[in-house]
């Protein structure tokens, strides 16, 4: 009969059917409530939960049960899935021992091989003394004993995900059976399928693949009424994303996975989502929200103290509170995750729980605890192989050896920033075939600059740009390959969706054949549509993120770069003008002419009265002198300079490779510039206006370059702006500050 061989998923069309027998009442009946109920058991558990229920509790209320053994084998079982994913483990594994009772005394080898799948689910989390791989392996033996083709091939597939199935057949012949199990599979079948490919991709290193086959085993379990696997397979989707540099695209992934966790009430469920978007929330750098998430994935893990995943929530949290100063709060967590972190597992998170106490600790000023803390993090990364850790744990030292200045050895010999930086690089070169993070790089230059080792500073520094460079690419690379992925996923969801409705029209008027071929012409064609709107809001999408993207950086008035723009660029030319005055470049910095055209002028300037103008004749006649202002300074200006909109009526130029004696000639052609024609008004109205500009030189003291930064010279220009303006607008003030010549800094005006 149908129960006595259930199937152990389920799908779209039987989902559909168990939904309305449960909600017309039909259920009372064992032969429909038990299929109900099993099938309906996390796609719609509250439900599936009171069927069993009441169907249980009306067989014990009789003296003559009307349950057959296979009922209450599954009635039962449906409670301890429900049980396991509610995180009540002694109640599932008393559950799972009756179900398996009820099934022995009538030998239900399908009833039997599913008791054991759903007890190897939690094994490992709760006290059962059997593992679940042994227990995935009974399963197996069973469903094969049954000749039931879904159950092996569900439970060898589990097997695979374990990675401790190791029997026939050959590795090579064993991923060509669930690539082609991924693809022809049931619905349940191509879940797990699609799961393994995940991660197979995944440890390859395939992140666009692991997230395509990530999409699939979802979709496939979400079909499949297999809601738990749906939940962990987006999850990790979600995890893809994140890094692909699709933080967008993760938090939109996870956000309906959390949704549907706690709608279930299934804290395992509720602490994987919510740790993965705490996660990302921190690196988005939204605090609020990655704390509640944080909190939440650690409240919902909790049941489960000693498991990964409670731990994994716990350094999560750690790593949130550290970020955004909560020290108090990431030393507990850190301390916690050291304290519970057990086995040959728990010494990557005790590692790394070493690392964060280390930063915790430099951070509130207990620096021998932190050095403490990062050799013992070296030690045990060097011991396990865990280079990563190892990178992360050597930049904590040196950053400590470096504001410390003490002595500090690893295995008998001293360490200095510069050394533990070096093998920081080192190792991070070995581990990612020969690619090292930007921000090591940098330490490391850092580092060589403070021993005067300025040449190879420059070295290593010039490799950290190119580095950026190349990560950054790398960025744009995987966000637009997780965008495409995203794109082809919603198209191939409305294409499943369509085809899914035609097959539900077809079955349910197929006598009407002439009438569903065109409902199924028209579905079609909306399809089609729907395809080439989806195509064109992509394309419209794509142009204004350029839009967007150009808008962010220029003035839309007068087309110039704004000040965003000016604070990525401007780093080069000071380090230029910087390099032209360093001690290796000459001895007698008086006699030498090599500086001479090398320095770095900003020039801040504002018109004068231009209130005025926009309260006599309007704004529009304001924008106006603006852009007519943009056009004569222009007209000073050279390829290589800077002209910047900085703000209303102010503007900022940096002239590039000039000497500072050409300070006042440039101050005077500006002003000249400005003030030698009138301004074109509309309507035909001429105006003369003049400027007010303040200047510096770059650097100021050219025997010390390294002091002083260029938001110093652009606000002493500012300053002598203003003097300018005291004085009586329509001059400049500058200051030219050069040691190397002699005397003070000394206001040079000059009014035209």
């Amino acid at each position: 009969m149908a129960r006595s061989r259930l199937p152990r998923f389920a799908d779209p069309q039987s989902t559909e059917r168990a939904l309305h027998l449960v909600s017309s009442g039909d259920w009372l009946r064992p032969s429909v409530g038990t299929p109900c109920a099993w099938l309906l058991r996390q796609s719609h558990q509250d439900k599936a939960v009171q069927v069993a229920q009441s169907l249980l509790n009306g067989a014990e209320a009789t003296a003559q049960p009307a349950l057959s053994p296979v009922d209450q084998g599954y009635l039962t079982l449906t409670l301890a899935e429900a049980a396991y994913l509610g995180s009540r483990l002694g109640e599932a594994e008393e559950l799972c021992r009756i179900a398996l009772t009820h099934f022995q005394s009538v030998e239900h080898l399908p009833g039997l091989s599913d008791a054991l799948f759903v007890q190897a689910s939690f094994s490992d989390e709760g006290t059962g003394s059997d593992s679940r791989a042994s227990l995935m392996s009974r399963s197996l033996e069973l469903a094969r004993a049954a000749d039931d083709e879904e159950r092996s091939e569900t439970s060898w597939l589990a097997l695979q995900i374990f990675g401790l199935f190791s029997s026939e057949p050959s590795n090579s012949d064993a991923l060509e059976r669930i690539s082609k199990l991924a693809a022809e599979g049931s619905f349940g079948t191509r879940a797990l399928a699609n799961c393994f490919l995940m991660y197979s991709e995944l440890e390859a290193g395939n992140l666009a693949s692991a997230a395509r086959y990530g999409i699939q085993a979802q979709s496939s379990a979400m079909d499949a009424g297999y809601l738990s696997r749906a939940i962990a397979d987006g999850s990790n989707v979600g995890v893809i994303f994140f890094d692909m540099e699709d933080l967008d695209g993760s938090l939109a992934q996870v956000q309906p996975l959390l949704e549907l966790a706690r709608q279930a009430a299934w804290p395992s469920s509720i602490s994987a989502a919510s740790r993965i978007l705490a996660v990302t929330l921190l690196k988005l750098g939204r605090h609020e929200g990655a704390m509640l998430m944080a909190r939440e994935a650690v409240s919902a893990s909790s049941s489960f103290p000693n498991s990964r995943n409670h731990l994994n929530c716990l350094h999560a949290a750690a790593d949130c509170a550290l970020k955004f100063g909560d020290f108090e709060g990431a030393e507990r967590w850190y301390h916690q995750v050291q304290e519970s972190a057990l086995g040959a597992e728990g010494r990557e998170l005790r590692r790394y729980a070493s690392v964060g106490l280390g930063k915790v600790y430099a951070r509130t000023g207990r620096l021998e605890q932190a050095i403490e803390m990062a050799k013992q993090a070296i030690d045990s990364s060097v011991a396990e192989s865990d280079p990563f850790c190892e990178v992360e744990s050597l930049r904590l030292l040196a950053e400590l050896v470096g504001r410390t200045g003490k002595k500090v050895a690893i295995q008998e010999k001293v360490v200095t920033p510069v050394s533990l930086l070096q093998q920081a690089v080192d190792v991070a070169e070995h581990a990612n075939q020969g690619s090292v993070s930007y921000t090591v790089l940098q330490e490391l230059a850092a580092a060589l600059e403070a021993e005067d080792r300025h040449f190879e500073a420059a070295q290593v520094l010039k490799r950290s740009i190119r580095q950026l460079e190349a990560q950054r690419a790398g960025a744009a690379d995987r966000r637009g390959s997780a965008l495409e992925i995203r794109y082809k996923t919603e198209l191939a969801l409305a294409d499943a969706q369509a085809q899914r409705a035609a097959a539900e029209m077809q079955a349910a008027k197929s006598l009407e054949l002439e009438a569903l071929n065109r409902q199924l012409r028209s579905a079609m064609s909306e399809l089609e549509s729907t395809q080439a709107l989806l195509v064109k809001r992509n394309e419209e999408l794509t142009a204004a993120h350029a839009r967007i993207s150009e808008l962010s950086i220029k003035d839309p008035l007068t087309g110039l770069h704004n000040r965003r723009f000016f604070s990525e660029v401007i780093e080069s030319a000071v380090s230029e003008a910087r390099r032209a005055y360093r001690p290796s470049a000459f001895a007698d910095l008086e006699a030498n002419q090599q500086t001479q055209g090398r320095d770095l002028l900003f020039f801040m300037l504002d018109m004068d009265h231009f209130k005025g103008v926009n309260d006599q004749y309007g704004h529009a006649a304001g924008d106006a002198v603006l852009v007519q202002l943009k056009d004569r300074l222009r007209s000073v200006t050279r390829g290589q300079d800077y002209l910047i909109r900085w703000g209303g009526e102010e503007f900022l130029i940096a002239f590039r490779g000039v000497s500072r004696e050409d300070g006042p000639l440039l101050a005077d052609r500006l002003l000249y510039a400005v003030s030698s024609a009138a301004f074109e008004l509309p309507r035909g109205v001429s105006l003369h206006k003049t400027i007010s500009i303040g200047y510096a030189a770059f650097p100021q003291d050219v025997l010390r370059p390294q002091d002083g930064t260029w938001e110093e010279a652009v606000e002493l220009a500012d300053a002598r702006l203003y003097e300018a303006k005291r004085a009586g607008r329509n001059r400049a003030v500058g200051d030219l500050h050069n040691i190397c010549e002699g005397g003070s800094a000394q206001p040079n005006t000059l009014s035209a």
